[in-house]
């Protein structure tokens, strides 16, 4: 696990304590939350032809499939 320093500044941290049980509950919800956002920030920044946007692209695509489109031949003629 990485460690980083964050500083917070200390009239918002003396107002938020009152609301926790402890420094350790203040520490365990504070991670929790970094984790979310970090996750958050990590999907909105990974390039979009990533390998799982490549397939729901082809998937989008099925259903633009002509009206006569034989889905089994298709997939038939796929694995011969």
């Amino acid at each position: 696990m990485c460690t980083y320093i964050v500083k917070i500044d200390d009239k918002l941290v003396k107002r938020a304590e009152p609301i926790f049980k402890d420094n350790d509950a203040i520490q365990e919800w504070l991670q929790t939350r970094i984790e979310e956002m970090f996750a958050q920030y990590v999907i909105q920044h990974t390039p979009k032809k990533s390998p799982d946007y490549n397939l729901v692209d082809r998937l989008r695509g099925i259903g633009h499939a002509p009206k006569d489109f034989d889905y089994k031949k298709e997939l038939e003629s796929r694995f011969e």
